[in-house]
């Protein structure tokens, strides 16, 4: 499923975050166009929790920013496949992108997916769920490589404000359900 990941060849840093206590992310740049994200946020609720909250796919699209829609489209023994559609805005430019997404449940720790078919030349990654005394410590992983007439600088800025932003939809949605 995963491939050996090269050497990181630069780290970018992420200093225009609002509240860096809030949450903490790392991009770096792999060979060529491909990006390595990891993001993380501590929710104040159980991880089952945060469990159903990341696994109702159909109802992603209702609390997550810029996601216009999430709809499974099958499943087999062992994993989901869920058609997602991210639109955003930058300055005068429309961006969109849809994956198709087969997703592997570890509950209640990981959730792995992998692109079969979308925009980008490759997207696969990790939402790991590690409990805490205060909570649930929510991980992201990405690996990302966009595809040429995708700048990778506008890909990389949409990225990071846009998963600052649903990683912070999640704690708020799940701390919603927790009442």
């Amino acid at each position: 499923m995963s491939q050996a990941v090269p050497a990181p060849v630069d780290d970018i840093s992420l200093p225009d975050l609002p509240d860096p206590e809030d949450l903490r992310m790392h991009v770096t740049a792999l060979e060529g166009r491909r990006r390595q994200i990891e993001a993380e946020i501590g929710i104040p609720c159980d991880r089952e929790v945060v469990w159903r909250v990341l696994s109702d796919y159909e109802n992603l699209a209702n609390f997550i920013p810029n996601l216009a829609e999430s709809t499974i489209v099958g499943q087999e023994d062992g994993y989901t496949l869920v058609k997602q559609v991210g639109k955003q805005q930058f300055l005068l430019l429309k961006f969109c992108a849809t994956v198709t997404l087969k997703i592997w449940e570890s509950y209640p720790h990981t959730l792995h997916f992998e692109m079969v078919k979308g925009d980008f030349l490759e997207f696969s990654g990790t939402w790991e769920l590690t409990p805490t005394p205060a909570g649930t410590t929510l991980t992201y992983r990405l690996l990302i490589h966009p595809p040429r007439h995708m700048p990778t600088q506008l890909v990389e800025r949409c990225l990071k404000h846009d998963l600052a932003n649903n990683l912070r939809a999640v704690r708020d949605y799940a701390l919603a359900q927790a009442g």
